[in-house]
């Protein structure tokens, strides 16, 4: 029994390590082919909404060829061509913010304790944002003169001499921090937090809170947008969504324009746009793994729906089908392809992917479309372990049914580790049916016949 559990620990150990060296080689077999094919691979096609400051919707198509090329066109939404001079530069598009009520809240992305924020012009003084991974919570702290030590602190109540109380903190939970702004002469910042929006100047050691009554879902500042859009929409800067409209709000963070969002927008995910005739633009999706819908909702300052328009695209079959072959390929092991398949691919298939999708959908397509690269496994599988078979009933071994199932279920890396995980005897011809047997055995495994004695060299020492 000892020797029966080694011989398996063995060829587990080899299965292990051939499954490793042969999934590297297949890795660098298929990232190889794909580079060489990269120039002869046919265009891929991206096509998404953009809304034009005016309010008009176009297709913008991004087409990627060999060599990471990029050519970029765009179309109106029934196919014909876009106006000449339409380009994909940011001045030309309406601004917007995304409004996720199902995904959590933003997270600030930058790691680390201490973030510099800003210093003095005369460079005596400098700001820093603290990050507080213990409390969740963040607040500001201000270096200066003399011998750069610490002058103040930050909180939701203003500028204080001490480190702030907890619930005098900002919360980590939702934190968002826009760029300086200048504002007479001053530089002031927007904060979010925890669904809501203060005004922040760290120089004038003042905050305020920005639409206190309401509670805030989002916030873009418009950093991408040119002075042109700005001179559209007197002094805007920023773009802010509650849970009942959405606002323009200008420098001095005061609301400039207002728009009460269409019940049909509110407690659901859209990207909403400032367009330059006064009124705005939702944007919505609803998708699975073969089409994406979108809608488009112009509504005015009163929350009236002046229009909708819907467009639809279909996607195809999503990549992610394909990565049951590349699975089969890389690991051909029908338990690993079968456990990893069924429930780790899926889950990483649809990580990052925006919530208007179906992941359920796409979930079940791929499981659907992994039973056939694993039947593909499972058959080669059962070819080798059919071949292990044969092997042993030659060199004079009963059937070993536990071998059988190793192989069956560890496909190719575990034949190598059963084909090598002991010195197999060497084989010569028989001299009665010429056919290969172990030296080892007293008869032919294949005709039975006795092993004739060696002939009498001359030499032999009889007793």
């Amino acid at each position: 029994m000892n020797n029966t559990w080694k011989a398996f620990a063995s060829a587990f150990l080899l299965t292990v390590a051939a499954g490793i060296l042969w999934g590297f080689l297949a890795g660098i077999t298929l990232e190889s082919v794909s580079e060489i094919t990269r120039e002869s691979r046919v265009r891929q096609r991206h096509e998404r909404i953009v809304i034009h400051e005016d309010g008009t919707p176009f297709v913008q198509i991004t087409e990627y060829g060999g060599s990471y090329h990029r050519k970029v066109t765009h179309e109106t939404l029934d196919g014909q061509p876009a106006p000449k001079g339409l380009k994909s530069d940011d001045d030309i598009w309406a601004p917007g913010v995304s409004i996720s009520r199902s995904s959590p809240w933003y997270r600030f992305q930058r790691h680390g304790r201490f973030h510099h924020i800003l210093s003095s012009d005369d460079r005596s003084s400098y700001w820093y944002l603290v990050r507080d991974e213990a409390s969740q919570t963040m607040y500001f702290v201000l270096y200066g003169e003399p011998a750069n030590r610490v002058q103040g602190y930050f909180g939701i109540s203003g500028f204080q001499e001490g480190v702030p109380a907890l619930q005098d903190r900002f919360a980590l939970k939702g934190f968002q921090i826009e760029h300086p702004r200048v504002v007479d002469g001053t530089r002031s910042l927007l904060v979010q937090s925890q669904q809501r929006l203060y005004d922040v100047d760290l120089t004038g050691r003042r905050i305020r809170p920005v639409l206190p009554d309401e509670t805030i879902v989002a916030a873009n500042a418009i950093h991408s947008q040119p002075d042109r859009w700005r001179q559209i929409i007197q002094e805007a800067n920023c773009l802010v969504a509650t849970d009942r409209r959405f606002v323009v709000l200008d420098a001095d963070a005061a609301v400039v324009r207002s728009f009460q969002l269409p019940d049909h927008l509110r407690n659901r995910d859209f990207t909403v746009y400032g367009i330059t005739d006064g009124t705005a633009v939702g944007r919505t999706y609803k998708g699975d793994v073969d089409s994406v819908t979108t809608t488009l909702t112009w509504f005015d300052a009163q929350g009236t729906t002046l229009r909708t328009e819907e467009w639809s695209i279909p996607t195809g079959s999503s990549p992610t089908l394909a990565a049951g072959w590349v699975l089969a390929f890389v690991v051909p092991a029908p338990v690993v392809d079968l456990g990893f398949g069924t429930l780790v691919l899926p889950t990483l298939s649809t990580l990052g992917m925006e919530d208007h999708v179906d992941k359920s959908s796409i979930i079940e397509r791929i499981r659907a479309g992994l039973w056939l690269p694993f039947s593909a496994t499972l058959l080669f599988s059962a070819t080798l372990a059919w071949h292990a078979d044969r092997r042993m009933r030659r060199y004079g071994l009963s059937r070993s049914y536990a071998w059988i199932a190793f192989i069956l279920l560890f496909g190719l890396p575990g034949y190598l580790g059963w084909r090598f995980h002991c010195r197999w005897p060497a084989r010569v011809p028989c001299p009665h049916c010429n056919l290969q047997t172990p030296c080892n055995q007293p008869a032919c495994t294949s005709c039975g016949a006795d092993f004739p004695p060696p002939k009498l060299t001359g030499t032999e020492v009889f007793a």
